[in-house]
């Protein structure tokens, strides 16, 4: 490998790590903000006294809520699995920025052209 193509390959992933570790930031954030904005819709709903959760027990009134809230629900389970795969998508690059950074360290310098 040429010294040129090695730190080339260096800047280009160090590139990619940022631009991941940015979207999985802002994947992050608006997973923290739906998770929010269902609790309060569930608080909401269990005290609108106009009678929308009538459920008598804990598991009734959690499937009316689920019910009303599903679409909101299924929207942070996809923001969830998008912060998911990105952090692995992550740590494949880190790994390979470190790899790199070892090969750059154990070629001599004479060997780098």
């Amino acid at each position: 490998m040429k010294k040129a193509d090695l730190i080339k390959r260096l800047l280009e992933v160090t590139e990619q790590l940022h631009a991941l570790e940015t979207e999985v930031v802002s994947l992050e954030i608006r997973r923290q903000e739906q998770e929010f904005m269902v609790k309060t819709r569930e608080s909401a709903l269990l005290a609108d006294e106009s009678g929308v959760i009538t459920g008598r027990n804990a598991e009734t009134r959690a499937a009316q809520l689920w019910g009303m809230t599903q679409s909101e629900k299924v929207l942070v389970l996809d923001l969830e699995a998008q912060v998911m795969r990105g952090k692995a998508d992550l740590n494949h690059l880190r790994t390979l920025h470190k790899s790199l950074l070892a090969i750059s360290a154990l070629l001599s310098p004479s060997s780098l052209q």
